[in-house]
C-alpha cells in the first residue's frame, strides 16, 4: 500500500538472493526454503500442501511406525498416546519456540488462513471427541485417517 500511494519504490527480496549467496546464520533457512520451493515446482504441489501434509508425514515416520507396531501388539494405549503426544508437542512447544527463535533472525508469526483455522478446529474437536472415553477401536482409527485424507485433498485443491 505504501508504494502504491507513493507511486514508486523498490522491493529487495533477500530470500531469493539467499539461495545463491550465503548470509551468516541464514544458510539453514535459505537451504530449506529453496529445497521446498524446488520440490514444490518439480512435483507440481503448492508449498502450503507440502508444509502441512508432506513434511509432517515424512518427518514423523518413526513415530507412525512405532504407533502401528504398538497397535499391532494390541497395546492401543501406547499407540494412541504416541499419536496424541506428538501433536501436542508440536502445537505447544515446537511452533511457539520457532516463533521466538525467529525473532533473532527473520521474524515470523503464527497467522493462519481461514482454511487452516477451520482444519485445525475440526481436527482438534474430532480427535477430542474420539479420545474422551479413553477407548478406541478400528472404526475410530478409520475416521481419523479419513479426516487426514479430507484435509490433504482440501489443501491439495484449495491452496
Amino acid at each position: 500500500p505504501y508504494f502504491r500511494e507513493q507511486r514508486r519504490g523498490t522491493i529487495v527480496n533477500v530470500a531469493s538472493v539467499g539461495g545463491r549467496i550465503t548470509f551468516p546464520l541464514y544458510s539453514v533457512y535459505h537451504a530449506t526454503k529453496w529445497a521446498v520451493e524446488g520440490f514444490s515446482e518439480a512435483a507440481g504441489l503448492s508449498p502450503v500442501f507440502i508444509g502441512l501434509i508432506v513434511i509432517p508425514f515424512i518427518g514423523n515416520v518413526a513415530e507412525h511406525y512405532a504407533a502401528v507396531e504398538f497397535a499391532y501388539d494390541n497395546r492401543m494405549e501406547m499407540s494412541f498416546s504416541i499419536a496424541a503426544n506428538s501433536s501436542t508437542q508440536i502445537a505447544l512447544f515446537v511452533a511457539p519456540l520457532l516463533v521466538l527463535v525467529s525473532l533473532l533472525f527473520h521474524p515470523m508469526d503464527l497467522t493462519l488462513k481461514p482454511m487452516e483455522l477451520v482444519t485445525l478446529f475440526f481436527s482438534s474437536a474430532i480427535f477430542a471427541y474420539l479420545s474422551v472415553d479413553g477407548e478406541t477401536n478400528w472404526f475410530e482409527g478409520v475416521q481419523l485417517l479419513a479426516l487426514y485424507l479430507i484435509a490433504a485433498v482440501s489443501f491439495f485443491f484449495l491452496s
